[in-house]
């Protein structure tokens, strides 16, 4: 491991613990204002919890002296060297939550998970470590939390829909052409056609759709305590009860979650619609928007399917002649001799009749 990459992994670790710190401190608190109300209460405990114990598992000054009063430090591997310096960057940072908000984007690949459960998976892993002894492998699932916050900052929107995309994707589960989406590969091409028609004149009523689906995004703190601990929002009550309003005052939407959402409790009202509707929509203050949106989408969807019935076509003499022939009894063969056509003619006659 470089000097850079050391500096690079020491920064982005104490980004994702800064991060997991406040989103701790709010679950708790609900106001993210920090650490200072808990210290001292038995909520202290509960902290610890969520932040994986992870401030009393870094090598204390004690267990460090080894390092100090050198001129120069001497580490004995990369682990060494980066756990040292990843307790002195917080031995300069007295709380967490002051520390710099100059974030860099990361490289993690998602695969098919959304951020939601990538955060869930994270967390679990670092959870799972409470009890061992701090190592590279904690700075990195830190480091990876604080991209997962860059990602979420960052989440796109599909480019044919109001639904979101995973990291890196142009297109909602809906209309992607990848593996993770329903169906074959024409029903897939067929959405996507589908989703190009009808944004070119949803685009023209809603030109700042996206913009305004963007100012819904809580802050990450905030998301990281409701997908971890399911820590509720301020007026969370008012705001399902407007979800709900909306979905019954439009037939649209209610065909499209499939089930009378009046008999839904609250605490599912998300799921439900996540399920239905966008796995990585978080965002409770975002669903009322996103169901307006997507509500003119698929009405301007049902209107493009909208054709003229095409007219019955012309049934010809030799076909009624065929038809009244078989009706009568005789045999394929028998009605080829008679209208002297082949018995291939006389099927394609009589099947004009069944269509």
């Amino acid at each position: 491991m470089t000097s850079e990459q050391a500096d690079n992994l020491i920064f982005e670790a104490t980004q994702g613990l800064a991060l997991l710190s406040q989103s701790a401190s709010y679950s708790i608190s609900n106001d993210g204002k920090g650490l200072s109300k808990l210290l001292g209460t038995n909520n202290i405990a509960i902290y610890q919890r969520r932040v994986a114990k992870i401030p009393t598992r870094i090598p204390t000054t004690s267990s460090s002296q080894k390092w100090w009063g050198r001129d120069s430090w001497e580490f004995a591997n990369d682990h060494e060297m980066v756990t040292f310096h990843f307790y002195f960057a917080l031995k300069m940072n007295e709380n967490l939550i002051k520390i710099t908000d100059e974030f860099r984007v990361g490289s993690d690949e998602f695969g098919h998970l959304s951020l939601a459960l990538r955060l869930k998976n994270l967390f679990q892993i670092l959870e799972q470590r409470r009890g061992q002894e701090f190592s590279i492998q904690d700075l990195k699932l830190l480091q990876s939390i604080h991209h997962l916050a860059n990602h979420y900052r960052q989440q796109p929107i599909c480019a044919l829909c109001p639904r979101l995309c995973r990291p890196h994707s142009q297109y909602c589960e809906h209309h992607t052409f990848s593996k993770i989406g329903s169906g074959s590969a024409a029903d897939k091409m067929r959405r996507n056609r589908e989703g190009q028609r009808v944004i070119t004149r949803f685009e023209e009523t809603n030109p700042q759709f996206r913009s305004i689906l963007r100012d819904k995004a809580s802050e990450p703190y905030a998301w990281v305590a409701r997908v971890l601990w399911h820590t509720p929002l301020p007026n969370e009550q008012r705001s399902v009860q407007t979800i709900i309003r909306t979905i019954n005052q439009n037939p649209i939407l209610n065909e499209l979650t499939e089930i009378d959402i009046n008999s839904v409790i609250s605490a599912n009202i998300e799921s439900l619609l996540r399920e239905k509707i966008d796995p990585h929509e978080y965002q409770l203050g975002a669903w009322v928007p996103k169901l307006k949106y997507l509500a003119s989408w698929l009405s301007i969807r049902d209107d493009l399917k909208i054709r003229p019935k095409r007219k019955p076509a012309k049934i010809s003499h030799l076909s009624k002649q065929v038809h009244l022939l078989k009706q009568a009894g005789y045999s394929h063969k028998q009605i080829a001799e008679k209208i002297g056509k082949t018995t291939k003619t006389v099927q394609r006659h009589l099947k004009k009749w069944t269509e």
